[in-house]
């Protein structure tokens, strides 16, 4: 969750809550004559929508390709739309798509990438994806070429409601990279 906006909101809405409370007596001016209601200037504090966590809907990957490289180990990530969103006419939360573009290694033609995990890191503002390189059942009996093998991904996180502040990418169990979102 984006806690710089869940502060801007709470500070202002507890400024709108005690605005006019200073007065020393009935009347603000110090005088025993009360203030007229219909001529108060400070304007009734309205309460934003509680901010609410994001919530992993969907997951997804799509190797692009895979050809003999250097074995990089390197990953990218954005989100659309990025800042804040309003519920839609039905009442239901935004909708984010983050999605991580990345390069795994590979020990021969015969390995692919595959998503093992998108989950919020203990830090609770951190999505955290895990990709691995794997060799799957299809492909165990076939003859593969002997190189290191670049392995080009694409994968979708889909979220309701927000998104996470930072995304941690997890290459067979290191992390090549952290991301920060724009918020």
């Amino acid at each position: 969750m984006r806690r710089r906006t869940l502060l801007r909101g709470t500070a202002g809405a507890s400024l709108g809550l005690f605005a006019g409370c200073t007065g020393s007596g009935p009347g603000v001016d110090g005088t025993d004559e009360p203030t007229d209601p219909s001529t108060d200037a400070t304007p009734t504090p309205t309460l934003s929508a509680t901010p609410c966590q994001p919530k992993i809907t969907s997951t997804a990957l799509a190797v692009e390709s895979v050809v003999c490289g250097i074995g990089e180990n390197a990953a990218d990530a954005s989100v659309s739309p990025t800042g804040d969103a309003t519920p839609d006419a039905d009442g239901n939360p935004p909708t984010y798509t983050v999605t991580v573009t990345g390069t795994i290694r590979g020990s021969d033609t015969c390995h692919r990438a595959r998503l093992v995990d998108a989950e919020p890191a203990s830090d609770e503002d951190t999505l955290r994806v895990v990709v691995e390189s794997y060799v799957p059942q299809s492909n165990e009996t076939v003859a593969c070429g002997e190189c290191i093998v670049d392995i080009d991904y694409e994968a979708t996180v889909e979220l309701a409601c927000d998104y996470y502040g930072v995304v941690a990418v997890v290459h067979n169990d290191e992390q090549v990279a952290e991301i920060p979102l724009p918020e």
